[in-house]
Protein backbone atom coordinates (compact mmCIF):
# COMPACT_ATOMS: atom_id res chain seq x y z
CA UNK A 1 0.00 0.00 0.00
CA UNK A 2 1.15 3.52 -0.74
CA UNK A 3 2.69 5.28 2.27
CA UNK A 4 0.44 8.23 3.02
CA UNK A 5 1.53 11.38 4.77
CA UNK A 6 0.72 10.95 8.43
CA UNK A 7 -0.40 13.82 10.58
CA UNK A 8 1.73 14.71 13.59
CA UNK A 9 0.27 13.14 16.73
CA UNK A 10 0.70 16.36 18.70
CA UNK A 11 -1.39 18.45 16.31
CA UNK A 12 -4.04 15.80 15.78
CA UNK A 13 -4.53 15.14 19.46
CA UNK A 14 -4.26 18.83 20.33
CA UNK A 15 -7.11 19.58 17.93
CA UNK A 16 -9.30 16.88 19.43
CA UNK A 17 -8.42 17.80 23.01
CA UNK A 18 -9.31 21.43 22.35
CA UNK A 19 -12.72 20.49 20.96
CA UNK A 20 -13.30 18.00 23.77
CA UNK A 21 -12.40 20.60 26.38
CA UNK A 22 -14.72 23.18 24.84
CA UNK A 23 -17.85 21.27 23.89
CA UNK A 24 -17.77 17.50 24.22
CA UNK A 25 -19.17 15.49 27.14
CA UNK A 26 -17.62 12.08 27.67
CA UNK A 27 -18.28 9.07 29.85
CA UNK A 28 -21.93 8.03 30.03
CA UNK A 29 -23.15 10.28 27.19
CA UNK A 30 -20.44 9.09 24.81
CA UNK A 31 -21.17 5.46 25.66
CA UNK A 32 -24.88 6.04 25.08
CA UNK A 33 -24.04 7.32 21.62
CA UNK A 34 -22.14 4.12 20.89
CA UNK A 35 -24.98 2.05 22.29
CA UNK A 36 -27.32 3.65 19.77
CA UNK A 37 -24.88 2.84 16.96
CA UNK A 38 -24.52 -0.74 18.06
CA UNK A 39 -28.18 -1.43 18.72
CA UNK A 40 -29.46 -2.21 15.23
CA UNK A 41 -32.70 -3.47 16.65
CA UNK A 42 -34.05 0.02 17.29
CA UNK A 43 -35.50 2.50 14.83
CA UNK A 44 -33.14 5.16 16.15
CA UNK A 45 -30.11 3.03 15.29
CA UNK A 46 -31.26 2.75 11.68
CA UNK A 47 -30.46 6.43 11.31
CA UNK A 48 -26.78 5.93 12.11
CA UNK A 49 -25.73 2.42 11.17
CA UNK A 50 -26.39 -0.54 8.93
CA UNK A 51 -24.88 -3.99 8.58
CA UNK A 52 -21.85 -3.99 6.29
CA UNK A 53 -21.65 -6.46 3.41
CA UNK A 54 -18.94 -8.42 1.56
CA UNK A 55 -19.01 -6.47 -1.71
CA UNK A 56 -15.23 -6.68 -2.31
CA UNK A 57 -14.82 -10.42 -2.38
CA UNK A 58 -12.90 -11.53 -5.48
CA UNK A 59 -11.42 -8.08 -6.16
CA UNK A 60 -7.63 -7.70 -6.17
CA UNK A 61 -6.35 -5.03 -3.80
CA UNK A 62 -8.02 -3.54 -0.76
CA UNK A 63 -10.64 -0.79 -0.60
CA UNK A 64 -9.42 0.21 2.87
CA UNK A 65 -6.80 2.57 4.19
CA UNK A 66 -5.68 -0.40 6.29
CA UNK A 67 -6.98 -3.93 5.92
CA UNK A 68 -6.97 -4.58 9.67
CA UNK A 69 -9.08 -2.86 12.31
CA UNK A 70 -7.44 0.25 13.78
CA UNK A 71 -8.01 2.14 17.00
CA UNK A 72 -9.19 5.71 16.79
CA UNK A 73 -11.48 8.41 18.17
CA UNK A 74 -14.65 9.66 16.47
CA UNK A 75 -16.37 12.99 17.10
CA UNK A 76 -20.02 13.13 16.10
CA UNK A 77 -22.00 16.14 14.92
CA UNK A 78 -23.95 16.12 18.19
CA UNK A 79 -20.60 16.82 19.93
CA UNK A 80 -20.30 13.37 21.48
CA UNK A 81 -16.93 11.63 21.52
CA UNK A 82 -16.35 7.92 20.96
CA UNK A 83 -12.85 7.07 22.17
CA UNK A 84 -10.68 4.03 21.38
CA UNK A 85 -13.00 2.48 18.81
CA UNK A 86 -11.98 -0.16 16.30
CA UNK A 87 -12.88 0.88 12.76
CA UNK A 88 -11.75 0.96 9.12
CA UNK A 89 -11.88 3.67 6.47
CA UNK A 90 -13.32 2.41 3.18
CA UNK A 91 -11.52 4.58 0.61
CA UNK A 92 -13.53 3.36 -2.37
CA UNK A 93 -16.85 4.47 -0.91
CA UNK A 94 -15.45 7.07 1.51
CA UNK A 95 -17.20 5.43 4.47
CA UNK A 96 -16.33 4.60 8.08
CA UNK A 97 -16.92 1.02 9.21
CA UNK A 98 -17.28 0.39 12.92
CA UNK A 99 -16.27 -2.97 14.44
CA UNK A 100 -18.89 -4.67 16.59
CA UNK A 101 -17.64 -8.26 16.88
CA UNK A 102 -16.00 -10.92 14.72
CA UNK A 103 -19.20 -11.38 12.72
CA UNK A 104 -20.71 -7.91 12.57
CA UNK A 105 -19.59 -4.44 11.52
CA UNK A 106 -21.56 -1.34 10.62
CA UNK A 107 -21.33 1.62 8.28
CA UNK A 108 -21.57 4.87 10.17
CA UNK A 109 -24.00 7.40 8.76
CA UNK A 110 -21.74 10.15 7.40
CA UNK A 111 -24.25 12.83 8.37
CA UNK A 112 -23.60 11.93 12.04
CA UNK A 113 -19.78 12.15 11.89
CA UNK A 114 -17.78 15.37 12.27
CA UNK A 115 -14.16 14.17 12.34
CA UNK A 116 -11.98 11.28 13.44
CA UNK A 117 -8.41 10.24 14.21
CA UNK A 118 -7.12 6.84 13.05
CA UNK A 119 -3.93 5.09 14.14
CA UNK A 120 -1.25 4.76 11.43
CA UNK A 121 1.59 2.27 11.00
CA UNK A 122 4.07 4.73 12.49
CA UNK A 123 4.60 4.96 16.29
CA UNK A 124 2.69 7.86 17.84
CA UNK A 125 1.32 9.08 14.51
CA UNK A 126 -2.27 9.26 13.38
CA UNK A 127 -4.37 10.14 10.38
CA UNK A 128 -6.64 13.10 11.10
CA UNK A 129 -9.79 13.31 8.95
CA UNK A 130 -12.55 15.90 8.80
CA UNK A 131 -15.85 15.72 6.97
CA UNK A 132 -15.80 18.54 4.42
CA UNK A 133 -17.97 19.76 1.57
CA UNK A 134 -15.89 19.31 -1.60
CA UNK A 135 -18.42 20.87 -3.95
CA UNK A 136 -17.05 24.13 -5.31
CA UNK A 137 -20.54 25.57 -5.74
CA UNK A 138 -21.75 27.12 -2.50
CA UNK A 139 -25.38 26.06 -2.95
CA UNK A 140 -24.57 22.35 -3.36
CA UNK A 141 -23.19 19.77 -0.93
CA UNK A 142 -20.94 16.77 -1.44
CA UNK A 143 -19.46 15.74 1.90
CA UNK A 144 -16.34 13.59 2.01
CA UNK A 145 -13.88 12.49 4.66
CA UNK A 146 -10.67 14.40 3.91
CA UNK A 147 -7.29 13.84 5.49
CA UNK A 148 -5.95 17.04 7.02
CA UNK A 149 -2.44 17.66 5.69
CA UNK A 150 -2.02 21.29 6.72
CA UNK A 151 -4.40 23.32 8.86
CA UNK A 152 -3.39 26.90 9.56
CA UNK A 153 -4.44 30.10 7.77
CA UNK A 154 -4.22 28.22 4.49
CA UNK A 155 -5.33 24.58 4.55
CA UNK A 156 -4.50 21.50 2.52
CA UNK A 157 -6.59 18.31 2.44
CA UNK A 158 -6.30 14.96 0.70
CA UNK A 159 -9.19 12.84 -0.50
CA UNK A 160 -7.83 9.31 -0.27
CA UNK A 161 -9.64 7.17 -2.78
CA UNK A 162 -9.59 3.99 -4.81
CA UNK A 163 -10.19 3.43 -8.51
CA UNK A 164 -11.83 0.18 -9.59
CA UNK A 165 -10.36 -1.20 -12.80
CA UNK A 166 -12.60 -3.82 -14.33
CA UNK A 167 -11.23 -7.07 -15.70
CA UNK A 168 -9.96 -6.69 -19.27
CA UNK A 169 -8.46 -9.76 -20.90
CA UNK A 170 -10.39 -10.32 -24.12
CA UNK A 171 -9.09 -9.13 -27.48
CA UNK A 172 -5.75 -8.23 -28.99
CA UNK A 173 -5.62 -4.80 -27.31
CA UNK A 174 -6.78 -5.86 -23.86
CA UNK A 175 -4.90 -4.89 -20.68
CA UNK A 176 -4.38 -8.59 -19.90
CA UNK A 177 -6.07 -8.08 -16.53
CA UNK A 178 -8.16 -11.16 -15.65
CA UNK A 179 -9.62 -9.65 -12.47
CA UNK A 180 -11.17 -6.48 -11.08
CA UNK A 181 -8.54 -4.45 -9.23
CA UNK A 182 -8.60 -1.54 -6.79
CA UNK A 183 -5.79 1.02 -7.15
CA UNK A 184 -4.91 4.12 -5.12
CA UNK A 185 -6.42 7.37 -6.41
CA UNK A 186 -5.82 10.61 -4.48
CA UNK A 187 -7.20 14.11 -4.95
CA UNK A 188 -6.16 17.29 -3.17
CA UNK A 189 -8.07 20.35 -2.00
CA UNK A 190 -6.82 23.71 -0.81
CA UNK A 191 -8.68 26.31 1.24
CA UNK A 192 -7.49 29.90 1.12
CA UNK A 193 -7.45 32.10 4.23
CA UNK A 194 -10.88 33.40 5.23
CA UNK A 195 -12.65 31.32 2.57
CA UNK A 196 -15.05 28.43 3.09
CA UNK A 197 -14.95 26.86 -0.38
CA UNK A 198 -12.36 24.19 -1.17
CA UNK A 199 -10.56 24.21 -4.52
CA UNK A 200 -9.55 20.92 -6.10
CA UNK A 201 -6.03 20.77 -7.52
CA UNK A 202 -3.15 18.54 -8.54
CA UNK A 203 -0.06 18.96 -6.41
CA UNK A 204 2.56 20.76 -8.46
CA UNK A 205 4.43 24.05 -8.45
CA UNK A 206 2.24 25.77 -11.04
CA UNK A 207 -0.97 25.10 -9.12
CA UNK A 208 0.35 25.93 -5.65
CA UNK A 209 1.83 29.20 -6.86
CA UNK A 210 -1.70 30.34 -7.74
CA UNK A 211 -2.53 30.48 -4.03
CA UNK A 212 0.37 32.49 -2.66
CA UNK A 213 -0.95 35.86 -3.84
CA UNK A 214 1.57 38.66 -3.36
CA UNK A 215 4.37 36.37 -2.14
CA UNK A 216 5.27 34.61 -5.38
CA UNK A 217 8.84 35.96 -5.49
CA UNK A 218 9.51 34.88 -1.91
CA UNK A 219 7.96 31.45 -2.52
CA UNK A 220 9.92 30.97 -5.75
CA UNK A 221 13.14 31.73 -3.88
CA UNK A 222 12.22 29.43 -0.98
CA UNK A 223 11.28 26.57 -3.31
CA UNK A 224 14.56 26.86 -5.18
CA UNK A 225 16.67 27.22 -2.03
CA UNK A 226 15.22 24.09 -0.43
CA UNK A 227 14.97 22.12 -3.68
CA UNK A 228 11.28 21.42 -3.19
CA UNK A 229 9.40 19.09 -5.51
CA UNK A 230 5.84 20.30 -4.99
CA UNK A 231 4.38 17.11 -6.41
CA UNK A 232 5.48 15.47 -3.13
CA UNK A 233 3.07 15.90 -0.22
CA UNK A 234 5.74 16.55 2.40
CA UNK A 235 7.32 19.23 0.19
CA UNK A 236 3.94 20.85 -0.49
CA UNK A 237 3.30 21.01 3.27
CA UNK A 238 6.71 22.60 3.84
CA UNK A 239 5.91 25.12 1.09
CA UNK A 240 2.59 26.06 2.74
CA UNK A 241 4.21 26.25 6.16
CA UNK A 242 6.57 28.94 4.91
CA UNK A 243 3.74 30.77 3.14
CA UNK A 244 1.71 30.70 6.35
CA UNK A 245 4.70 32.22 8.16
CA UNK A 246 4.88 35.04 5.63
CA UNK A 247 1.20 35.96 5.82
CA UNK A 248 1.23 35.76 9.62
CA UNK A 249 3.90 38.44 10.08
Amino acid sequence: MKKFTTFCVFFALFSLQYIIGQTIPSGFDAQENLNVIGDIGTSKANLVARVYDTRYQGVKGTPYLYEDWRLGDIIFTDSLLAKNQLFKLDLYNNELILFKDKKDSFLLDKSKVLMFVLQSNEPNQYFFFKKMNVNEETYKSNFKYLQVLFDKKIKLYALRGKELLKADYIGAYSANRPYDELLDEDFFYIQKPNESILTKLRLNKKNLMKFVDNYKNEMEEYTKKHNLDLKIEAHAIQFLEYFNLLISK
